[in-house]
């Protein structure tokens, strides 16, 4: 099975953001890192390596090979890119560790699929406008997308605890 989680997003200085994939309940709300923000990532990027504004269509994939570099991304962030496929210097920084296989096993079918969005640096705001998780195998694919939202995305969360999360609704299935 493939998964793709696509986001939109007015926010400041991208950089501050990082994203997950949390599984539903029913399989404990396990989570992915998706891309944490860059600081989590290297240090000497600092806090605001990206000025740049909002995200338009940014997809990350299971079945894509190239990883985002949000430092020298152009903006609005969009494209596809691979899930976060690196480790933490020093540890943790707040966000989900183990990658995909904390969700092999949770039911792509069971509903209570969410994203969480992490803004790690405080003062530049924003909103997530919009979020869609597909997940492919084969001939079947099963949507979930939020549609047009403005879900206010939490000012200096860098913390599971503290993030924003958002549960995406399940849309009708669709089957080619």
């Amino acid at each position: 099975t493939s998964v793709e989680v696509c986001f939109g997003a007015t926010h400041t200085y991208v950089s501050d953001l990082g994203f997950t994939l949390v599984g539903p309940p029913g399989c404990g709300s396990p989570g992915v890192t998706i891309y944490p923000n860059p600081e989590a990532v290297n240090a000497a990027n600092g806090c605001c390596c990206n000025a740049g504004n909002n995200v338009n269509n940014l997809c990350f994939s299971t079945a894509a090979a190239n990883q985002l570099d949000m430092c020298s991304a152009g903006v609005p962030l969009t494209g596809t890119f691979a899930f976060y496929n690196g480790t933490f210097p020093g540890g943790n920084p707040g966000y989900p560790v183990g990658g995909m296989p904390n969700i092999y096993g949770c039911n792509a079918a069971e509903g209570g699929w969410a994203v969480q969005i992490y803004d790690c640096i405080g003062l530049d705001v924003g909103a997530l406008t919009g979020v869609t998780i597909t997940f492919s195998n084969g001939p079947s694919t099963l949507v979930y997308d939020s549609g047009a939202i403005n879900s206010a995305i939490n000012d200096n969360s860098c913390t599971a605890a503290s993030a924003s999360i958002y549960v995406v609704p399940l849309t009708t299935p669709i089957n080619p």
